[in-house]
Formats: structure tokens, C-alpha cells, sequence
């Protein structure tokens, strides 16, 4: 049912897209949604390059994936995501530097969720809001 859901609503842009009429598909803002914000730090007294990988969805039907490499230290890398309730989030960081302490966080609209903070990596998978 989820990939079937995804999947109506990229066919109703696409062939809103197709007849030339305006339309807004539905999104992660009905009953249901949830906003992630997936985020990594470094302590400022071990900066680091940080390579970082994360994802939100379920199975194929994925609303967000990637992977980038982000300087932490001063600040952290963070991306909010819009999702459904049932959809899950993933994040996986991995330092260059392995005396780095490094910090994983997932929130879900606006509450933490879930942490783990560890030297040199850090990841947490499957959670849900």
C-alpha cells in the first residue's frame, strides 16, 4: 500500500504536468505526516570530515535518500524530510578523524526520538516517529 500510495501521487503530478492544468498532489501534510530531521555533530574539540549516508522511507517506497561528506565541528550537518507516519529513518555517519566523537539524532516534528554518539561513527536505522 505504500508504494502504491507514492506511486498515485507521482501520477497525478505527472499528468497534471502532461494536460497542462495546475494542481498540488497530496504530500506528507494531511493526517499522518511527519516531519524528520536527521542531524550529525562533532564535538568542536575533534572537528572531523564526515562522510554521511541517510535515507526515510520503507522498502522502495523512499521519500528521501543520499550521501554527502560535510566538514563538522563548528556546526552540524542536518536535513529535514517530509514523510508519513509509517515511513522510517536512517542515518549513518562515519568520520575521518577516529579520535572524532560523533553524534547521530533523529526528530520527528520538532521531539528528539532517537541518539547514539559514539568515537568515530555513528547510526541509527528503522526509526519511526
Amino acid at each position: 500500500m505504500t508504494q502504491l500510495t507514492r506511486a498515485a501521487t507521482t501520477a497525478i503530478v505527472v499528468a497534471t504536468a502532461t494536460i497542462g492544468l495546475t494542481a498540488t498532489a497530496p504530500a506528507a501534510t494531511a493526517a499522518g505526516a511527519v516531519k524528520y530531521t536527521l542531524r550529525v555533530c562533532a564535538s568542536n574539540q575533534t572537528p572531523t570530515n564526515a562522510t554521511i549516508s541517510y535515507a526515510v522511507g520503507v522498502g522502495e517506497s523512499i521519500a528521501e535518500s543520499g550521501r554527502t561528506t560535510r566538514w563538522l565541528g563548528s556546526g552540524c550537518w542536518q536535513r529535514s524530510i517530509a514523510a508519513y507516519s509509517y515511513d522510517t529513518a536512517n542515518i549513518r555517519a562515519t568520520a575521518q578523524n577516529s579520535r572524532a566523537y560523533i553524534g547521530c539524532a533523529v526528530w520527528a516534528n520538532g521531539r528528539r526520538v532517537a541518539k547514539h554518539y559514539a568515537y568515530r561513527s555513528c547510526a541509527l536505522s528503522g526509526i519511526r516517529a
